[in-house]
């Protein structure tokens, strides 16, 4: 049996496998994920190959000045069994109803960062809120009941336990538009109050956005959560530069305006249990603004 039907090149391997995982991507964010990096050109040569044979569709949103055309794998059922084949999955892999209404630069943000942190953090388990539903640990983490998956965060961070270290589990927010006030606090008390996170990371578009996701956890969260009170300056961090992964060390904004490194602020939260965590024990350079 022939494994390969659309006979595709390792790139166009690639790039369905990515579609796959990740669903609707824009030119702009494969050639952000793709490894080793590929030319432009020649990603676009191969996206109207794919496109032509019917392997993938093309969307358009209203973004990057009108010219915004995500691709996603043809959910067009004898396609999908075929790109199944193709890919070594079942079917229901290829399928992608959560997307039909998605917000897609949101979601291709989502894909960026889990592209960065599945690198940088190979260790870790990295999982994206459609995934959770099927996932005992994220289950667990975020208690979530009857399926009720409004109140989770976009990705998941998750250190297996080790026997220098405990099991750790971050949540990441995408953020790129200023939501209300009722919805920020409804979701910062969750992650503080009803799950077992050990932190979280609001990933934003503008520093409009973090200030107000920063002063709402202040007013409403900061000393009020018994559970995480004891390093609650350092339970949430914050950034403004969205898309920006290509620096050796990610920048973070703490509650008290202090620069953290992310692999260092990982570090101390993977040193001790979340009961003896101290907002001391989290090593930061001063700032008078968050500049990064």
């Amino acid at each position: 049996m022939n494994e390969n039907p659309f006979q595709l090149k390792e790139r166009g391997l690639q790039i369905l496998t990515l579609l796959k995982r990740h669903g609707p991507l824009s030119s702009r964010g494969l050639l952000q994920i793709l490894m080793p990096p590929i030319k432009e050109r020649r990603l676009q040569a191969s996206l109207a190959r794919m496109h032509k044979a019917g392997l993938i569709n093309k969307r358009m949103e209203r973004v990057f000045r009108g010219g915004g055309v995500f691709y996603q794998i043809s959910q067009k059922s004898v396609v999908g069994a075929a790109v199944a084949v193709t890919l070594g999955c079942t079917p229901d892999e290829v399928k992608q109803p959560y997307f039909i209404s998605r917000e897609l630069l949101h979601s291709e943000s989502c894909a960026i960062w889990i592209h960065f942190l599945e690198h940088h953090f190979p260790e870790a388990l990295v999982i994206r809120d459609f995934e959770f539903s099927k996932n005992a640990d994220a289950n667990e983490i975020l208690y979530v009941e009857k399926n009720n998956f409004e109140f989770v965060p976009d990705i998941l961070l998750i250190f297996p336990k080790t026997k220098s270290s405990p099991k750790l589990a971050v949540g990441f927010e995408i953020e790129r538009t200023r939501k209300t006030e009722e919805r920020i606090r409804n979701k910062l008390k969750k992650y503080a109050n009803e799950t077992l996170l050990d932190g979280v990371i609001y990933l934003c578009e503008s520093d409009d956005v973090s200030k107000e996701i920063r002063r709402v956890y202040r007013k409403s969260v900061l000393g009020q959560s018994m559970r995480i009170s004891h390093y609650g300056n350092n339970f949430l961090l914050t950034q403004d530069e969205l898309l920006n992964l290509k620096k050796n060390k990610i920048k973070m904004l703490n509650l008290k305006n202090e620069n953290i490194f992310l692999d260092d602020w990982i570090c101390t939260l993977r040193k001790r249990d979340r009961a003896d965590r101290r907002d001391e024990d989290f090593r930061v350079r001063a700032v008078s603004r968050p500049v990064f």
